[in-house]
């Protein structure tokens, strides 16, 4: 099985947020954990953003970058192509949504046709964005 881990579900893991418990236990369930190759930019800038407003000590702040670089060596990134892109414009005006949440849909919704939906789940943490999963036929795996 293969869980398609949006880049604030990465972020919640490394900054410890509200719900990274009940994730990293979900996640122990599955085989792989995928998310598309720009999902550091988004991961790290969470990071950085985290760092400036609660100014944690320098061996917390540490202690943070290195969780990022773990979870992101051992996540599998998922490339790119121009079909994503597209279909990634196309989900944002039909959803509203975010540039980058559109992007990962779209390289979710491509991977689930690989794999088929029965082999995959997608956690994503953003309602709106959710919705459109759901829309688009991807399983969330942080429903029971």
């Amino acid at each position: 099985m293969i869980a398609y881990v949006e880049s604030s579900g990465l972020a919640m893991m490394a900054l410890r947020q509200a719900g990274h418990l009940e994730l990293q236990t979900r996640l122990l369930a599955f085989d792989e954990q995928v998310c598309q190759a720009v999902g550091i930019i988004e991961l790290s800038s969470a990071a950085a953003r985290w760092i400036r407003r609660t100014q944690p000590t320098p061996q917390y702040a540490q202690s943070v970058r290195e969780s990022i670089e773990e979870i992101w060596r051992t996540t599998t990134k998922h490339a790119i192509d121009d079909a994503q892109i597209q279909r990634a414009a196309g989900l944002c005006e039909r959803y509203q949504l975010r540039a980058y949440d559109a992007l990962h849909l779209a390289a979710a919704e491509s991977l689930m046709r690989i794999v088929s939906s029965k082999h995959m789940r997608w956690f994503g943490f953003d309602e709106m964005q959710n919705k459109a999963a759901v829309a688009i036929g991807l399983r969330n795996g942080m429903v029971v």
